[in-house]
């Protein structure tokens, strides 16, 4: 019974965690999530906002317990890191207004968690290093 408990709340975290992902691939492209385009007025506060989130240094409620630095991005890149690049990727190329100086310092964050950082493997780091920032 412990089993299928445990199972059934990786099976919703799972769903959860891909949810995020395809929610922030929504917004950092301009589609409005589950379906449709955000507002032509709406796009660009909503990918700033969103970027802001998921990059801030620490959580908008701060909790009672410390939390290591950039949880959000920590926590998408330690779901699934391929898909979390997956996402930066479409977003930086789907993108006339990311400047060349957001998307350094995107990248400069990442590599801080996953180089500096302990729990990334030496694949994910490599996979993934080998993307470049365009304009």
């Amino acid at each position: 019974m412990y089993l299928m408990v445990l199972c059934c709340v990786a099976l919703c975290q799972t769903q959860l965690g891909n949810k995020i992902l395809v929610y922030v691939s929504c917004c950092l492209t301009g589609h409005a999530y589950p379906s449709g385009e955000i507002a032509d007025d709406d796009v660009i506060r909503v990918k700033e906002s969103v970027l802001a989130c998921v990059t801030s240094l620490q959580p908008a409620q701060h909790t009672s317990h410390a939390q290591p630095a950039y949880p959000h991005l920590r926590t998408l890149l330690m779901f699934d890191t391929r898909a979390f690049f997956n996402v930066l990727s479409l977003a930086f190329d789907n993108t006339t207004d990311m400047s060349r100086a957001d998307k350094q310092r995107i990248v400069d964050i990442l590599l801080l968690l996953m180089v500096d950082s302990v729990g990334f493997t030496v694949t994910q780091v490599r996979h993934h290093s080998d993307t470049h920032v365009t304009s």
